[in-house]
């Protein structure tokens, strides 16, 4: 692959990342506090439907969130392998731990977030 195709391969695979990045951590933020809450768009939800949503909106996000990262490591490591440039190839190694890093971070803290959630339903519940 010459240089200036492995440059803008890397500029292709960045700028979605990026906001691909802000996008998800929004778009979960926003379930987990509906389900948490109870209330989205200043409507009550019931502890069934916040139970539902749970299960059928935050959980696969979460699941999404986790792949999206992984699949970003492996991209930026099918690049690295595939440069000549030494400076070039350094960058893409940087990319692939950064990705890998969110990967690792999302696989440690979805476990806890959900537990977290969990726990609100409960208490809802009981209340």
């Amino acid at each position: 692959m010459s240089n200036l195709t492995a440059i803008g391969l890397s500029l292709a695979i960045l700028v979605p990342y990026v906001f691909l990045t802000a996008f998800l951590d929004r778009w979960i933020q926003d379930r987990s506090d509906a389900v948490v809450t109870g209330v989205t768009r200043g409507v009550a939800l019931s502890i069934k439907y916040r139970w539902m949503l749970l299960y059928v909106r935050f959980l696969p996000n979460l699941s999404v969130g986790i792949v999206f990262h992984g699949a970003m490591a492996m991209a930026w490591m099918m690049v690295a392998s595939n440069i000549g440039a030494e400076e070039v190839k350094r960058f893409a190694y940087l990319m692939a731990f950064f990705a890998f890093c969110g990967f690792v971070l999302w696989i440690l803290l979805a476990p806890l977030w959900f537990f977290h959630v969990v726990s609100v339903l409960r208490e809802a519940e009981a209340d």
